[in-house]
């Protein structure tokens, strides 16, 4: 949906995918970031495959603490240099949090 979504906001002229993504959110600049393009958040080629800081389950619907954890952090990689997201193939990002999180699911 959120690629859609962007894709409709691009079609319009509202967003641009070569901007900077601190075009839109100035905050997100931080840590090293200030390149990082809308392209590459959507091919996730930003280098943010989830966060450093350890969250649990809850701060996951905090979104003023998800958004700002992000927005300050620094990239795992390069922006634009490998496209990634689990560290592991064919795991989603919420089955990582979950096993990172402990809360008794393993299905590695």
């Amino acid at each position: 949906m959120t690629a859609l979504t962007a894709l409709l906001l691009a079609d319009r002229g509202e967003l641009d995918f070569e901007a900077p993504v601190a075009r839109y959110w100035p905050e997100f600049a931080a840590g090293g970031k200030e390149g990082v393009t809308v392209a590459h958040l959507m091919s996730h080629s930003a280098g943010l495959c989830g966060w450093r800081e350890p969250i649990t389950r809850d701060d996951l619907y905090d979104w003023e603490k998800v958004t700002a954890l992000l927005a300050a952090q620094e990239p795992y990689w390069k922006p634009g240099t490998a496209s990634g997201g689990d560290r592991r193939p064919g795991r989603a990002h919420h089955d990582r949090v979950r096993d990172e999180q402990d809360v008794g699911h393993d299905d590695r």
